[in-house]
């Protein structure tokens, strides 16, 4: 049994990450910022090795920066595909499901998550868990894991909202899923998390 893990961005590009954040980073502290999400998510990804790695670009998948990044770590690059997040995520999944028996997605905006969350994601689902989910303290989620193409978990999604979690949360028990859930961490995407997020303090007054 294989579990592929995917990590879905953004390239560092000025103007397109951490928009929220501008008003206290500055357009290139945003970037900076962006940059350190990226290679940490993409250096514990490939250390938990709990399997092949993909990086999953929603622009600038070709990006000189990207492409290098892609390189070190002996990542898999593609091209999202899809309108909104759910439909990126929805075709990530299945895409990856073609290699793997299992997947576990996972976006860069976690500081907290960490290689054994990728692990106890992979031993549930090898187990026979339906799903995993990582809950966020914004009302989102960090990390998803699936045996097997789940689309009701992503189409009309009220995505950037608090209210993502309950809803897939809801979705997965009319669904009957026996769902691993890992433990709560925070996302950083608006001003009020950078509150102690000294791991990305260089990203401060770029």
């Amino acid at each position: 049994m294989t579990c592929g893990v995917h990590v879905l961005a953004k390239a560092p590009v000025p103007g397109r990450v951490k928009t929220r954040l501008e008003g206290l980073l500055g357009r290139n502290g945003c970037v900076r910022l962006a940059r350190l999400q990226l290679e940490r998510t993409l250096a514990l990804a490939v250390a938990a090795g709990v399997g092949p790695v993909t990086l999953w670009m929603a622009d600038g998948a070709w990006h000189p920066e990207v492409r290098r990044r892609a390189r070190r770590h002996g990542v898999a690059l593609r091209v999202q595909r899809g309108g909104d997040l759910g439909e990126r995520m929805d075709f990530a999944s299945r895409r990856g499901l073609r290699d793997a028996t299992d997947v576990v997605l996972v976006g860069t905006d976690c500081p907290g998550l960490c290689a054994a969350d990728l692990a106890q994601a992979s031993t549930a689902l090898s187990r026979g868990r339906d799903a995993v989910l990582g809950p966020a303290r914004d009302g989102g989620y960090y990390l998803l894991g699936l045996r097997r193409p789940m689309p009701a978990l992503f189409r009309r999604m009220p995505w950037g909202g608090p209210g993502v979690l309950g809803e897939t949360l809801r979705r997965m028990r009319v669904m009957a899923l026996d769902v691993e859930l890992l433990a709560w961490r925070d996302d950083l995407d608006r001003p009020r998390d950078l509150a102690g997020a000294s791991p990305f303090s260089l990203a401060r007054g770029a």
